[in-house]
């Protein structure tokens, strides 16, 4: 090895009386005489990544042509010489085990926590793990490596995958999924869950994009990787790295991206025909990354027009030119503009109906940032809703309070407002359920605990709390809204979800009044109580039909003084 490196006795007398030292002493020996501690390529896999490059005495190139050797001279040896037996595969998926492996164990020294916090993974302006070890060295190296996985797809070599529709990188977060699932309890899952799809996407993210989808292009073009891949989107992503019904700016061109080259990777007639066939059913398939290119478009438009030169110069695919006409849409809306070429609202109301309302929600979302958001941009949001012809509007709306729902969801969750209820987002919410009473259907408690039930955009955990954001949005609401006849049956199902949710975070029976807070902020005894004095006030308010149609066993649910009031109120009828 010494002979290798070049280093000189005289040149490196210190290194040269280490090694010979190391090389005599009794501990050497009995590892060179134990068969069961022989070094493999595995083994070097897990210990190289924890080398710091600072106190290596390699320079980076002399490292570079190291870590080519050790991995050309151990990997054709068979399993017992310590190698793979040429499987390029194995090799493969073991780099990215050890890869993940030393970013958690560097995140944990970072945060002294077994917890990864999803906002500090997902952000570059963080500390970046690439200055940790030598993980960009041999993240080159399994870029290296991973197209020649390809070569074992075709032999007798190939290594089956947990799931065989996976990517070889899906493939490992899979694996790896089902032995924390093994080795933990509900709630240590889902902090693993998310510590592990944040570190995934973080490693990923340091890949080229495309290795997302597959290894080869073939591979990567099947509806297979295409549904794997919107599968990953929908369930991890959404649930452990999702925002306010989109993903951050960074994982969000990462993975549109990965997908332009996917399509254009082809043949130009490819990337017009098929090619956008595959992108819309990808864009169709995750809704999520929809939305996030409705978020942040702007941003995005310049950055991936130069990767669409095979659909025609200048041109963007359709799918991607459904996106760009929303946006206009929205923006000509919202800043009241109207110019030539910004699609009028019959035209966008064509289609699905939720990117209608994702493409307001995240337009007011930029307005809200940069403290733009007045009454007259709610005015106007409301009026292009209604203009959308028959039960389009209506829908629109549906899925637009649903959105602002879970948006008040997280406002509260890490307390950005001191008043989420004085909030124009809340004056919104109170506005669409006045003038569409419909939208009252939006907190049916089977929809918000059934996933297939609605278009999902937002972790399952925050859907949990659009009960408590019912009743946030009830703070000085319109007479209008509680002379609904659908409004009390609602609100007594929200409060009765809104208890349960309360005793199965950990807290006793409700009346007996133990739990202090969920979280740390939400459900506290005194948010309960607030919530009963809420429901007591706009009791008297409630129309007739509205008592009417109260289900009892519902209401012996409740607390025990909106049972009285409620069927003191039902006496008199």
């Amino acid at each position: 090895m010494l002979a290798y490196l070049g280093v000189d006795q005289a040149e490196d007398q210190q290194v040269m009386l280490a090694a010979a030292q190391i090389y005599h002493s009794g501990f050497f020996k009995q590892i060179l005489g134990t068969e069961a501690q022989k070094f493999s390529l595995r083994d070097w896999m897990r210990l190289e990544p924890q080398v710091n490059p600072l106190q290596d005495f390699l320079c980076q190139m002399a490292r570079h042509e190291y870590h080519h050797w050790v991995l050309h001279y151990f990997l054709p040896l068979s399993v017992d010489e310590g190698g793979y037996g040429g499987s390029y595969t194995q090799a493969a998926q073991d780099m990215v085990h050890s890869l993940l492996d030393n970013i958690n164990r560097s995140q944990m020294l970072d945060t002294g926590e077994d917890h990864v916090h999803t906002r500090q993974l997902c952000q570059h302006c963080e500390k970046s793990v690439q200055s940790v070890g030598c993980f960009s060295e041999l993240t080159c190296l399994l870029q290296e490596l991973l197209p020649l996985v390809s070569l074992d797809q075709t032999s007798s070599q190939s290594v089956s995958r947990t799931k065989s529709h996976d990517s070889l990188l899906l493939g490992a977060l899979s694996d790896r999924m089902d032995q924390s699932g093994q080795e933990s309890g509900d709630m240590d899952r889902l902090t693993l869950e998310e510590q592990e799809t944040c570190t995934f996407i973080r490693l990923c993210m340091s890949l080229p994009a495309e290795y997302l989808y597959g290894v080869s292009p073939q591979e990567r073009f099947s509806t297979e990787a295409l549904s794997a891949v919107a599968g990953f989107i929908n369930t991890l992503l959404r649930n452990h790295v999702g925002q306010s019904s989109c993903l951050p700016f960074d994982v969000t061109f990462y993975l549109t991206r990965g997908a332009l080259r996917v399509v254009t990777s082809h043949s130009a007639s490819t990337a017009s025909s098929n090619g956008e066939q595959w992108l819309e059913q990808l864009l169709t398939s995750s809704p999520l990354l929809t939305a996030s290119l409705l978020a942040w478009w702007s941003r995005l438009k310049p950055l991936v027009s130069h990767q669409c030169c095979g659909f025609g110069e200048g041109q963007l695919p359709t799918p991607l030119g459904k996106i760009d006409a929303l946006t206009q849409w929205a923006t000509s809306i919202l800043y009241d503009e109207t110019s030539a070429g910004v699609p009028t609202c019959a035209d966008i109301a064509r289609g699905d109906i939720w990117p209608v309302a994702a493409a307001l929600f995240h337009g007011l979302t930029t307005k809200y940032r940069s403290h733009t958001v007045v009454l007259s941009s709610t005015a106007r949001v409301m009026k292009a809703i209604q203009e959308l012809e028959g039960p389009m509007g209506e829908k629109v709306a549906s899925c637009l309070l649903l959105m602002i729902m879970l948006h008040l969801s997280i406002v509260d969750f890490t307390c950005q407002e001191s008043k989420p209820a004085s909030s124009p987002w809340v004056k919104l919410a109170q506005s669409l359920l006045n003038t569409y009473p419909e939208t009252l259907s939006i907190f049916t408690v089977e929809d918000i605990e059934n996933p297939s039930a609605q278009t999902r955009l937002c972790p399952d955990r925050l859907y949990q709390l659009v009960p408590v954001m019912f009743f946030r949005t009830l703070v000085a609401c319109p007479v209008d809204i509680l002379q609904n006849p659908k409004f009390l049956p609602t609100a007594l199902s929200m409060h009765v979800k809104v208890i349960g949710l309360y005793q199965s975070v950990g807290g006793e029976e409700m009346w007996g009044g133990a739990k202090a807070t969920y979280r740390g902020q939400l459900l506290t005894l005194d948010l309960m109580g607030q919530i009963t004095r809420i429901l007591m006030h706009c009791l008297p308010q409630c129309s007739t039909e509205s008592l009417r149609q109260v289900d009892m066993d519902v209401l012996m649910q409740c607390d025990p003084d909106i049972q009285h009031q409620v069927k003191k109120r039902v006496s008199c009828i």
